[in-house]
């Protein structure tokens, strides 16, 4: 979103999507970058993840949002979408 004027907050409001249908809502708040207008977060999907897909593949739906400072949330991105793919999740290496 390349026009952040009037931010006091920048946070990003979503949905892990399971294949099943299941949603998990999240939010992460973002601190301001290094370069004026920017924003910086992370999402850890740990539990999130196993818990909604299973070990299954599935879906992040978000959409970044501004809340100005009467607390009013005056602009957002509209609904973005990133495929997750399950990985197996953290396996030890085994020594030969």
């Amino acid at each position: 979103m390349p026009d952040t004027g009037g931010a006091i907050e920048v946070d990003i409001h979503g949905y892990l999507v399971g294949t099943s249908g299941d949603r998990t809502e999240f939010i992460v708040a973002l601190s301001p970058g290094t370069t004026p207008g920017s924003y910086l977060g992370t999402l850890d999907l740990g539990t999130l993840y196993d818990g909604v897909l299973g070990g299954i593949d599935g879906m992040l739906e978000f959409e970044l949002a501004l809340l100005n400072e009467a607390k009013e949330w005056f602009k957002t991105s509209g609904q973005q979408t990133i495929t997750v793919r399950y990985c197996g999740g953290v396996t030890p290496l085994k020594a030969r």
